[in-house]
């Protein structure tokens, strides 16, 4: 059954101390940052580099959002290559009190739909909560198209996160199961996923400006289309410029005086072009007050 409510959930990267391990204390501070704003956050997806946590650091950070996010409020990404690993992992969220789960289609080496459709089936006769898939094929190598969407929620998925290529299905797969929740990856798509009917977003860049998508999201409630058009604007200032790394992100919340500490997983640095843009970005005062203009 999908909710009836337009939801902001921030992707929340994980942080890393000095010597490369997950700093609690300044996680749990960033997340405050986003209490107020947010309707809910996403641990350890894509943003906080999942493949490179052990499955004690994914369940310490799960953890952590529980102690500052109500139980309703936070996905826990349990996703592995394998059932057996996922299971795991799903035992360990369920153990520290999470609810709500989502799951990476199986990675790295290529699976029919049909096994990826078996795999969730499996996967949620053993989840004690909510479950939702997450298709990302650009970064997995396997996808879930139209033909077996109606499956889903045969078997009893709750809904979908659409990922890269796949964030562009949102109508066609709610058009096909239209009792599910829909979230779209692409931070700076919210107007135009829930006029097609999705339940929200799933967004990395959120979490630097989460101020922005909240009134976005409630402009969006309003109808109000001059002010839609006018943060949305902002958005995809933002978008252009933060989404395309995590470098980036974290590099910006440094900025803003967050200890967000460096990427673990060897992703590019951030070179002096986008240095520049991102300070930019921070330095705005219309993106930094949020004085959007009517």
């Amino acid at each position: 059954m999908r909710s009836h409510t337009s939801q902001i959930i921030s992707a929340a990267i994980a942080i890393f101390d000095a010597h490369g391990d997950i700093a609690i204390d300044e996680f749990e501070l960033y997340l405050l940052r986003l209490l107020p704003y947010v309707d809910g956050v996403l641990v350890n997806g894509t943003t906080a580099e999942f493949p490179s946590l052990s499955p004690y650091e994914r369940t310490r950070l799960i953890q952590s959002a529980l102690n500052v996010f109500d139980t309703s409020r936070v996905i826990a990404h349990i996703g592995a290559a394998s059932l057996r690993q996922t299971s795991m992992l799903l035992n360990m969220a369920a153990d520290v009190g999470a609810t709500r789960f989502t799951a990476i289609t199986p990675y790295y080496l290529h699976i029919s739909e049909a096994s990826t459709l078996h795999y969730y089936e499996l996967l949620r006769k053993r989840t004690p909560g909510r479950l939702y898939a997450y298709i990302y094929p650009d970064v997995t190598g396997n996808d879930i198209t139209a033909k077996t969407i109606s499956r889903f929620a045969d078997i009893g998925i709750d809904g979908l996160k659409l990922s890269g290529m796949a964030s562009d299905r949102v109508a066609q797969y709610h058009h096909i199961a239209p009792h599910i929740d829909i979230w779209s990856g692409n931070d700076a798509d919210f107007p135009n996923t829930i006029s097609h009917g999705g339940a929200g977003v799933i967004s990395g860049v959120s979490g630097v400006y989460p101020m922005a998508w909240s009134e976005l999201r409630d402009a969006v409630m309003l109808s109000d289309k001059p002010r839609i058009a006018a943060i949305q604007q902002h958005i995809r200032n933002m978008v252009r410029v933060l989404g395309p790394s995590i470098g980036n992100i974290k590099y910006a919340l440094r900025l803003l005086g967050i200890a967000a500490g460096q990427c673990r997983m060897p992703i590019d640095g951030v070179d002096e072009s986008s240095m520049e843009k991102i300070r930019c970005i921070v330095s705005s005062e219309s993106v930094d007050t949020l004085s959007f203009t009517r």
